[in-house]
């Protein structure tokens, strides 16, 4: 009955929020002794919370101990196993790759050229940020959110990122953030990989086919499926097992 199971959930967080708390976390239910399948409490979880995040402002701590929980259609897991195979590089680099770090020299950059991880932009794209140079990262997001017509809460919802942190992107233009709140982003904005590969290096990365997380965002921007929860199911799984 998962009705059931994701009307624990929303009554719950109902709860907290008419307390005014501002995080909550949650075991899996039912997984336990009630003896529900954990993949089907998982979903029934995530898309509970998801619901309610849709409305509300809170943050939802969902703790999972079985890996069996985590589970990825056949399709999908052959599919993203085989993009895995096909592109990510064995002897994957131990640092993500910054774009904007000396120890790279000409020689490393023209490896990268090779191994296609630098963008392509469509000529018009290209020309449009070659205007823009010196914008940082956030002046560079807000501006693509407004010509984009998207509210922040859409935003950083998509992108399962916390308010406050958003919040302190907007409010510093030359806040650093790291590598991963920039792929979610990217994500959230469901930018195509030209896009997301430009927003990067306002921040001063660049993806990487040496790099598992990269490979597989790459592969989500490419199908274009811009589920943020999906995303991080794949990297969970696909790490695990390949």
């Amino acid at each position: 009955m998962p009705d059931i199971l994701a009307s624990c959930y929303r009554h719950a967080l109902a709860i907290a929020e008419s307390q005014g708390l501002q995080s909550i976390a949650f075991p899996l239910l039912g997984a336990g002794v009630l003896g529900w399948p954990t993949d089907i409490a998982l979903d029934t979880a995530v898309q509970a919370i998801r619901g309610f995040l849709h409305t509300s402002e809170m943050t939802v701590y969902l703790v999972v101990f079985d890996r069996k929980a985590f589970h990825l259609s056949d399709e999908r897991y052959q599919n993203v196993t085989s993009y895995l195979e096909e592109h990510y590089v064995d002897h994957a680099l131990e640092n993500e790759y910054r774009i904007d770090d000396e120890a790279y020299g000409p020689d490393h950059r023209r490896r990268l050229y090779r191994q296609g991880t630098e963008p392509a932009h469509p000529k018009t794209f290209l020309q449009s940020e070659l205007n823009q140079l010196g914008e940082t990262f956030s002046e560079t997001l807000f501006r693509w959110i407004d010509d984009r017509g998207l509210s922040d809460p859409e935003v950083y919802k998509r992108a399962n990122i916390d308010r406050r942190l958003f919040s302190k992107i907007r409010s510093h233009k030359d806040y650093q953030p790291r590598k991963e709140t920039v792929l979610a982003i990217s994500i959230a904005m469901k930018l195509n990989l030209a896009e997301t590969q430009e927003l990067l290096s306002h921040a001063g990365y660049t993806l990487s086919n040496g790099n598992h997380r990269d490979v597989v965002v790459r592969y989500f921007i490419e199908s274009q499926n811009y589920d943020i929860f999906d995303v991080n199911d794949t990297l969970y799984i696909t790490h695990i097992h390949v």
